[in-house]
């Protein structure tokens, strides 16, 4: 993981693809081969390329400004503003978004007008200075994949959770008469 954008199965591919396109398609003059091994490489070339410049987007863009403190409670789900932006438009690239700093949160990245959202549910309390974000970008072919951290200074506090009220039994409710049948049974 880290900043090589090729996956072992990307690497695997390309030394298949080459071996393929040399050992068939120059050697023996076998023209479907070398088609076939060179698709193949744009493709993975593709891949890598996507996958590096949406990590290059990501990490030198700029982020929200003028949020400094941020107050939590454990077990509630809650948007803190961070937007990824309308990196929903290149379907080529699946982003993954963790948090390394304060640990025991789980990251959800939700769908808006504006791009995609940031939605974390802490599950334990803490309190830090800073939040550090882990993204994890891979392809939908699982040729590439890039992963780097984000540091945002940022008061982040997190209560524990103050419960909930219990659900309370529902008392019956009835009009003199209607919860008993008709003797008679009449309709």
């Amino acid at each position: 993981m880290g900043w090589v954008p090729l996956t072992p199965l990307g690497l695997l591919t390309v030394v298949l693809l080459v071996w393929m396109m040399r050992t068939f398609g120059i050697a023996r003059k076998d023209m479907v081969l070398l088609a076939v091994a060179l698709g193949g490489l744009a493709l993975v070339g593709g891949s890598v390329l996507f996958v590096a410049a949406t990590g290059l987007w990501l990490r030198f863009a700029r982020g929200p400004r003028g949020q400094e403190w941020l107050s939590l409670e454990a077990g509630s789900p809650c948007r803190t503003g961070y937007l990824l932006g309308r990196i929903t438009w290149n379907p080529l690239v699946n982003v993954g978004l963790t948090w390394e700093t304060p640990p025991g949160l789980s990251v959800r990245l939700v769908a808006t007008w504006e791009g995609l959202a940031e939605e974390i549910t802490p599950s334990e309390r803490a309190l830090c200075g800073d939040v550090v974000r882990r993204f994890t970008l891979t392809d939908i072919l699982g040729l590439a994949r890039l992963s780097f951290r984000r540091r945002e200074a940022r008061e982040v506090e997190i209560r524990p959770a103050c419960g909930r009220v219990p659900a309370l039994p529902l008392l019956p409710q009835t009009v003199a008469g209607d919860d008993r049948e008709d003797p008679e049974r009449r309709g």
